[in-house]
């Protein structure tokens, strides 16, 4: 028996829920109990790709700000926190510590739109 097929517990959602993404919020794991994993996945591929540097963009236009930190790190935690896609957002945050790119280093820091296309 395949579990991509077969409805889960409560407990088995919540458990693969806090490891797909941050955590889930919300019915995710009672929309997660009603359907099945394969089904999970399939919608969460639906869901249009969101794009970091814009939204750090609209949070430093809004604010007056300029394109440092706090603008990044805002949109960072309105899109895990806020997104529907939350496998992409959990994905992206996983690769984001095997592949390093340090804001501190020389002309990154400069050129922060450049980190922020790694997301």
């Amino acid at each position: 028996m395949s579990l991509s097929t077969t409805s889960l517990s409560h407990e088995q959602a919540a458990r693969f829920l806090s490891r797909a993404t941050f955590g889930a919020k919300g019915n995710d794991i009672n929309n997660l109990v009603n359907t099945n994993i394969t089904d999970w996945f399939t919608t969460q591929f639906t869901f249009p790709i969101e794009s970091h540097l814009t939204k750090m963009r609209e949070f430093a236009d809004a604010t007056g700000d300029a394109y440092n930190e706090n603008p990044r790190m805002s949109a960072w935690w309105d899109f895990t926190v806020n997104s529907q896609d939350t496998l992409r957002q959990r994905l992206a945050f996983a690769l984001s510590q095997i592949v390093v790119v340090s804001k501190m280093a020389g002309l990154i820091q400069k050129d922060l739109p450049s980190i922020m296309t790694c997301y």
